[in-house]
């Protein structure tokens, strides 16, 4: 298999500008691999099908075995051209790809104009059903597809490849099989490509693929855990040549992990919602074309209320600690608020007097917002009847925005 190794230096596109100025195939091949650092090619695609559609009178013709490729855009009848490549097995990574298509002629209205050519542009489509002899403009793929790049051809460009870069289309595309869409940019303006089947010319579209060698990856990244109410932030290191990372929790440090994220390529993700009181486990590891890296080691999350409450004790008034509420006729309630969790957050805190039989019968509300870890005491006052054998007091806390009482 051909591999071709590139220094980031060397772009694949300065390469093959070579070929626009014409230099032979076996010069501009040995340059091109002196320049990248290696001895090995580039890897050189030819299209399998190729084809042009044309609206309007000609919607339903089919042109896959014309020999010249038509690219044009009107008011009533848009030329756009069909390519089609097979990629191999390929023993490394695409690191760049170059779309390259030989222009045999630009129409003369073109070349009279101020600019004397014209722009086309490339984009990656996923519909790979149609076929060079089937193709119209009427049954085309509907698909449009983004635009990847553009390109100026002019009459400098007669006679010589023009390049466009789709290097982000194949790299990210899921099967062997690429078709790329081509369509004039300027309005009535056109030019003529070689097809696969100008024997003439010899020169029909090719996909020239920069092939970098895998590089497997054997760094795990540092992974920390931070937990809040109903949610845990993970946070972990870059792993140098990674492509993304894969996040996996568990209920229990032995597994199995379930993936939370396949292809991340942040270092940072927040687990939400999971369940306050719970423990959690996560593990982090990085991949490339090679495949995955090693797992970090395992963090621990586990998520909290943040707001916490409880009654410090019960005095009367004259500052004297109760054991029952009914040893007073009026009774100071005292409890302690926190926030222990990463954020500050608004309070509603209640305190409420019970009676024997469990039912509210007096309560006492105050909203107070808590700093992170921060704590606080506050007080509450109930007068009580004469009888309050069996009464009680209790203290609640809530989240304002979310009232969620605890």
């Amino acid at each position: 298999m051909k591999k071709f190794q590139v220094r980031r230096s060397t772009s694949l596109l300065l390469i093959l500008a070579m070929l626009t100025a014409c230099v032979p195939f076996t010069a501009w091949l040995n340059q091109a691999s002196a320049e990248a650092g290696s001895s090995s090619e580039p890897l050189l695609i030819p299209v399998s099908e190729d084809t042009y559609v044309q609206g309007g009178t000609s919607s339903n013709n089919n042109y896959g075995g014309s020999t010249t490729l038509k690219l044009k855009r009107t008011s009533s009848e848009n030329r756009d051209m069909f390519l089609k490549f097979n990629l191999p097995t390929i023993d490394g990574f695409v690191e760049e790809a170059v779309l390259q298509l030989f222009v045999k002629g630009i129409e003369s209205a073109t070349l009279s104009s101020p600019e004397k050519g014209y722009n086309i542009d490339v984009r990656g489509i996923d519909d790979d059903s149609w076929t060079e002899m089937g193709l119209t403009y009427s049954n085309a793929p509907t698909e449009q597809g983004l635009v990847l790049d553009t390109v100026f051809v002019g009459e400098s460009q007669i006679g010589s490849y023009v390049s466009l870069d789709v290097t982000s289309f194949v790299k990210a595309h899921q099967d062997a099989t690429i078709t790329l869409r081509l369509r004039g940019v300027d309005s009535s303006r056109g030019a003529d490509y070689a097809s696969r089947e100008d024997a003439a010319t010899g020169k029909p579209a090719q996909l020239v693929l920069a092939i970098g060698e895998k590089q497997v990856l054997t760094e795990a990244p540092e992974l920390s855990a931070e937990s809040g109410h109903e949610r845990v932030e993970l946070a972990w290191t870059e792993v140098a040549g990674a492509l993304g990372y894969t996040v996996k929790r568990a209920s229990s440090p032995e597994g199995p992990y379930e993936t939370l994220a396949a292809q991340t390529t942040a270092l940072l993700y927040v687990d939400e919602p999971v369940v306050n009181g719970e423990t959690y486990y996560y593990k982090v590891s990085a991949y490339n074309e090679a495949g995955p890296g090693p797992d970090s080691d395992m963090a621990t999350g586990a998520p909290i209320f943040p707001l916490q409450v409880s009654i410090t004790g019960i005095k009367d008034m004259k500052g004297q600690a109760v054991a029952q509420l009914d040893d007073t006729r009026f009774a100071i309630i005292e409890a302690e608020a926190s926030n222990v969790g990463v954020e500050s957050a608004e309070a509603r805190i209640v305190f409420r007097l019970l009676d024997a039989s469990g039912t509210s019968v007096a309560k006492v509300t105050t909203v107070k917002r808590l700093a992170s870890q921060e704590q606080t005491a506050l007080k509450a006052g109930f007068q009580l009847p004469a009888d309050a054998a069996g009464y009680e007091v209790d203290v609640q806390i809530e989240l304002v925005e979310e009232g969620a009482i605890r």
